[in-house]
C-alpha cells in the first residue's frame, strides 16, 4: 500500500487522517498560536551545554585561525606593531560573535548568556593553548580572558538592542 499525500494509491481512496493541533511558532514573538487561534505564552529555553559549547568552538575557531595567520605572515609583518593591536580586535570579535549567536536563543538575561559563553570560550581556549603549546604565556591567557569577556558583554548588549528593535517594530505595526 503506497500512501502519498494522504491518498491510498492502490485503492484510489483517500485515507482519513487526524489533524493534530500542532502549534506554529512565530519566530519574532514568544507566543505560540495553534490552528484554532488560541494563544499560549512560552518563553525560549535557557541555552543548553551544547549551545555554549558551540559558541566556545566558534570563538576559538576564529582565534585559532588568527593565530595561525600570525605564524604564517608574522615574520613579514614583524616591523609593524598594528598586528598586536589587531589581535585584540580579533579576540574581542570572536567573543562577540559567539555570545551574539548563543544569545539569540533567549529572550531575557542576554548579558548572563554572553558571560557564560565567554567563560566556556576561555576554558576551551586555555585547554587548547596549554595542551598544544606547553610554553604558552600567562599574558596571552589574561589577554584572551579580558577580550572574550569584553566581547561577551558586547554580544549580550547587542542582543538586548536587537530584541528592543524587534519589539518596537511589532508595536509600530500593531498601532
Amino acid at each position: 500500500m503506497n500512501i502519498i499525500n494522504g491518498m491510498d494509491t492502490e485503492r484510489g481512496k483517500e485515507q482519513k487522517t487526524q489533524h493534530s493541533e500542532e502549534p506554529t511558532i512565530d519566530p519574532d514573538k514568544t507566543e505560540i498560536k495553534n490552528e484554532k487561534g488560541a494563544r499560549a505564552k512560552q518563553t525560549k529555553p535557557e541555552p543548553s551545554f551544547y549551545d555554549y559549547l558551540a559558541g566556545a568552538m566558534l570563538a576559538n575557531g576564529i582565534i585559532w585561525v588568527w593565530l595561525q595567520l600570525i605564524q604564517i605572515f608574522g615574520s613579514r609583518l614583524s616591523k609593524y606593531s598594528f598586528m598586536a593591536d589587531l589581535s585584540f580586535i580579533v579576540f574581542i570579535y570572536a567573543g562577540y560573535i559567539a555570545a551574539f549567536q548563543v544569545g539569540k536563543r533567549v529572550d531575557t538575561e542576554h548579558l548572563t548568556v554572553g558571560l557564560k559563553t565567554a567563560g566556556y570560550s576561555l576554558i576551551m581556549s586555555l585547554i587548547m593553548m596549554y595542551t598544544s603549546w606547553p610554553a604558552a604565556s600567562s599574558r596571552l591567557a589574561m589577554t584572551l580572558m579580558l577580550c572574550l569577556v569584553f566581547g561577551g558583554v558586547i554580544g549580550g548588549y547587542m542582543n538586548i538592542r536587537r530584541r528592543i528593535n524587534i519589539r518596537k517594530r511589532h508595536l509600530e505595526a500593531s498601532s
